[in-house]
């Protein structure tokens, strides 16, 4: 009877199940460690998508106005004050 290792099938056999093996753990390995990755870089991602789009990518709230912004803001609110101010003013006088 001849031994099972010395046909140069049974090393092709050989070879096949341990490259399967390694590549198995190999592609384990991998998947594992792009998830940490992936878990790390999320933050990140986000904070400069919401920077670039000016509001949460998550619940959709804007962020905080520029300073340019919250001067056409006040500026606005000031007109509009004046404007109640003018109303109630004359209002008053027809009164």
């Amino acid at each position: 009877m001849e031994p099972f290792f010395a046909s140069p099938a049974s090393y092709l056999i050989v070879a096949f199940a341990a490259f399967f093996c390694a590549y198995a753990l190999g592609r384990r390995r991998g998947k594992r460690e792009g998830f940490n990755e992936g878990v790390r870089y999320s933050p990140l991602e986000m904070r400069r998508q919401t920077w670039e789009r000016g509001h949460c990518v998550i619940c959709g709230a804007e962020a905080l106005p520029s300073k340019e912004r919250r001067r056409e803001n006040d500026q606005e609110s000031l007109q509009e004050n004046q404007r109640e101010n003018e109303q109630e003013s004359q209002q008053e006088r027809e009164a």
